[in-house]
């Protein structure tokens, strides 16, 4: 069997990946131990599935698909920081998502449900939309850093979602490698 490790996510625009690189070259400067996310690795997951067997691929691509059967491009922005699971033990350095959240709900509880139906198990914990800035290594200049995030704001553009995407990740020694099995384009907006 090969298995090919795979999630369904939202990739991040140009100039949002811009503003999260910023970010994190200030944050940096704490010299807290931090393995910090590659801004070009930067995504928003809907869906974690893991292994997947290569032959269950089409099967993800279509369930991924008729969630998203119909569905109009909506507005996201990147807002607030924080870090999970929380500022005095932090393990996970977080940016937030505003915008058409209940959109993005409404699609994330649609995939969802199409992959349980295709037989795979139903996430446990309730979707929190974040973009990962940076996993904490230990407690080495942490509250420096977290105190350094307390003084920043981050607060972007909307960006458009125009497409979910099926992605591949391979790890190596240098970081994980992303590359799409799918694009899922959505409908053009309407104007009301």
């Amino acid at each position: 069997m090969i298995a090919v490790r795979t999630f369904i996510c939202i990739e991040l625009s140009g100039d949002v990946r811009k503003k999260l690189a910023e970010l994190q070259s200030t944050l940096r400067q704490t010299r807290a131990n931090i393995a910090w996310v590659k801004p070009e690795n930067m995504h928003l997951t809907l869906k974690f599935l893991g292994n997947v067997e290569q032959s269950k691929l089409g099967a993800v691509s279509a369930a991924v698909e008729r969630a998203l059967k119909d569905q109009a491009r909506f507005s996201l922005k990147v807002s607030g920081m924080g870090s999970f699971p929380n500022n005095k033990r932090p393990r996970v350095l977080w940016v937030g998502i505003e915008g058409d959240k209940q959109m993005l709900s409404t699609i994330q509880r649609r995939i969802e449900d199409e992959l349980v139906s295709e037989g795979f198990p139903k996430e446990d914990r309730p979707f929190s939309p974040h973009l990962t800035l940076g996993r904490v290594k230990s407690n080495e200049n942490i509250k420096a850093c977290i105190d350094k995030m307390n003084e920043l704001s981050i607060d972007s553009e909307p960006f458009e979602i125009a497409e979910v995407i099926v992605m591949r990740s391979d790890l190596n020694p240098g970081g994980a490698v992303y590359s799409r099995l799918n694009t899922i384009s959505l409908n053009v907006m309407r104007n009301a």
